[in-house]
């Protein structure tokens, strides 16, 4: 992810590190306004098919917010 992508996420999203079940960790967000599902929408479309997995994977908190990646 390059910096100007990570600091409009900061901005857009709040992301937080949580231990997983399954995993380590997790990545928790904790709100869907419309700048967050863009800022998300916008980095999805930069990962690969595999980091889109991992990231999916990872991703908790809203439902919402999941399926951006869930969905292709």
């Amino acid at each position: 992810m390059s910096d100007p992508e990570e600091v409009k996420l900061r901005k857009a999203c709040r992301v937080y590190l949580v231990p997983g079940e399954n995993r380590a960790w997790n990545i928790e967000l904790d709100s869907k306004t419309p700048e967050c599902v863009d800022a998300l929408k916008e980095i999805k479309g930069n990962l690969g098919s595999e980091s889109k997995k991992f990231l999916s994977v990872r991703l908790t908190g809203d439902p919402e917010l999941k399926k951006v990646f869930d969905s292709e």
